[in-house]
């Protein structure tokens, strides 16, 4: 693949394989849609670190693994990007209640972003997410409670 993308740097699609390309040798994984690409790029520009993206989570429950949005191993956080298309169904609701309360049982921050939160407060979701992750980056106050 790079070396096509080396060939064809102005191909339709030779951009967005290289962003994948990008976040799968960083370990991130690969975001499934604009809702998380938008989470991402709103991290980078941040300059927090940067999650693992729709890779498992197996927890020792006895119930199957879980695959979030986004999280980060160390401090075991996990965000969880809630667009209306894919979360409006009564199952997709009770499912994500329930993983929401296993992370939980087991140690994990979990918390639960829109797409209109990214788009129209970015600053302050970068402050409850570095809170969350133990940080405090310069320029970005916490919010009060």
């Amino acid at each position: 693949l790079e070396a096509q993308i080396e060939r064809n740097p102005t191909r339709a699609g030779a951009k967005r394989i290289r962003a994948m390309m990008e976040n799968y040798s960083a370990g991130m994984g690969v975001p499934w849609s604009q809702l998380e690409r938008d989470f991402i790029a709103m991290i980078r520009s941040a300059g927090l670190p940067l999650p693992r993206s729709n890779q498992l989570i197996v927890l020792d429950d006895g119930e199957p693994a879980i695959r979030p949005d986004f999280y980060w191993p160390e401090p075991a956080a996990v965000v969880q990007t809630d667009g209306w298309k894919t979360h409006r169904t009564w199952w997709a609701f009770q499912a994500d209640r329930r993983n929401d309360q296993r992370l939980v049982a087991a140690g994990y921050k979990v918390i639960r972003i829109t797409y209109t939160q990214i788009q129209q407060e970015p600053a302050r979701l970068v402050a409850v997410i570095a809170a969350m992750l133990g940080l405090n980056p310069p320029g970005w106050t916490a919010p009060s409670p």
